[in-house]
């Protein structure tokens, strides 16, 4: 009798990735520092006029829209940085040690 065997995939909703996160390096310069204050103050005054008779729920759910609506805006997100597994000495190794094999095999 034959077995079988099964591998599942993996489901991965996507409530449980993390936020992607912003460039907040950019708030170092001026004309981003600036540019994001006067993005969250309009932001914020503007909400201040609804928030009258608000739940609390609603009100905090708001809030973080607000900062992540202008982080996005002005900030963007973060560039991921990739790191080579393989740095510039080892591809060197394994060039070194093919080339060492061939001459061998080319001799013998």
């Amino acid at each position: 009798m034959g077995v079988i065997k099964i591998k599942l995939r993996a489901f991965r909703d996507t409530a449980d990735r993390p936020q992607a996160r912003f460039n907040i390096q950019r708030l170092k310069e001026t004309g981003f520092n600036d540019s994001f204050s006067v993005s969250l103050e309009h932001r914020f005054e503007a909400f201040g006029m609804v928030t009258e008779e608000m739940p609390l729920d609603e009100h905090c759910s708001c809030l973080r829209d607000i900062w992540k609506d202008s982080c996005q805006e002005v900030l963007g997100r973060r560039a991921s940085t990739f790191k080579e597994w393989l740095s510039g000495n080892a591809r060197n190794l394994i060039q070194n040690r093919r080339d060492i094999n061939r001459n061998k095999q080319h001799q013998g």
